[in-house]
């Protein structure tokens, strides 16, 4: 069984057939984030499309086509 921590730092884990337990640290933590764009878009749909490399945002009444990749508008 495992138990994370609220923060998600730490894990404990255990097996019920064996004495002790084992408690696990993140080694690495990124919060990788990349703004595509900056006006709110709260609300927008998305859809990806794999065979063109590329996904789809709707919003209101715009309907955008970025770059999976590079993240720009195509």
């Amino acid at each position: 069984m495992m138990m994370i921590g609220p923060a998600k730092r730490y894990s404990v884990c255990f097996k019920t057939s064996e004495e002790g337990i084992t408690i696990y640290t993140r080694k690495f933590y990124h919060n990788f984030k990349v703004n595509v764009e900056a006006k709110n878009v709260e609300g927008a749909k998305g859809v990806g499309l794999p065979s063109l490399g590329a996904f789809v945002m709707g919003h209101k009444q715009e309907i955008k086509i970025y770059d999976q990749l590079k993240f720009v508008e195509e």
